[in-house]
């Protein structure tokens, strides 16, 4: 069986602004492939993360970045070997994905 994992900045539902319609329209078309998971960063005020939408649901918290000359060299160092936008996590959040 396939698997996708949708990687969202916020929960994908519910479906009242355009990235969550398209978000969503991925879900509908990769849910005839396999089960679907979703990993998110945050939910909207007024969204309510919906069980039952997803095979597994991921909550991410995200690591504090600097926007400093010397900390965006040393996080290139960091993504190097690691697909991006997975260093931008804490290592609970990495260790799930």
């Amino acid at each position: 069986m396939k698997k996708t994992l949708l990687i969202c900045s916020h929960y994908p539902l519910p479906e009242k602004v355009g990235g969550n319609i398209r978000s969503m329209n991925f879900v509908r078309f990769f849910n005839n492939l396999g089960a679907v998971d979703v990993a998110y960063s945050y939910v909207l005020p007024g969204a309510e993360v919906c069980k039952g939408a997803f095979t597994g649901e991921y909550p991410l918290k995200r690591k504090y970045v600097s926007r400093g000359l010397i900390d965006r060299a040393a996080r290139w160092m960091e993504i190097r070997n690691r697909p991006f936008p997975i260093p931008q996590y804490d290592d609970a959040s990495e260790k799930s994905l």
